[in-house]
C-alpha cells in the first residue's frame, strides 16, 4: 500500500547566511518541503528557539523532501550564501 501525503497548511520561510525560524503549520504528521532555490539550503527542526546550521539536514536546489519532525514545532533554515525561500508544508503520510 502506498502512503500518500496528505497536505495541511503550508508556510515560507526566507532565509540566508544567518539562521531563520518559523512555526510550522501544524504540529504532528509529516513535513513536506520544497526548495525552488538556486541555493542549498539546511534545515533542523524543533521548538521556539530552534537555529540551523550547515552542519544540519541539507535540501538540495529543486528538491521536495518529505520529514518526520517528531514533536517539534518550529522549523529553521540557513545557506552557506545567498538568499533562499523554502515552503514547508504540514501533512501526514510520505
Amino acid at each position: 500500500m502506498i502512503d500518500l501525503f496528505t497536505p495541511g497548511p503550508t508556510v515560507a520561510l526566507s532565509t540566508g547566511p544567518a539562521s531563520t525560524r518559523v512555526a510550522l503549520g501544524a504540529a504532528g504528521g509529516t513535513v513536506r518541503v520544497l526548495n525552488p532555490n538556486a541555493a542549498l539550503v539546511f534545515v533542523r527542526f524543533g521548538d521556539e528557539t530552534v537555529a540551523a546550521s550547515v552542519a544540519d539536514m541539507p535540501v538540495a536546489q529543486g528538491a521536495v523532501e518529505v520529514f518526520d519532525p517528531g514533536p517539534a514545532t518550529h522549523a529553521a533554515a540557513v545557506t552557506a550564501s545567498g538568499d533562499a525561500r523554502l515552503y514547508l508544508t504540514s501533512g501526514r503520510g510520505a
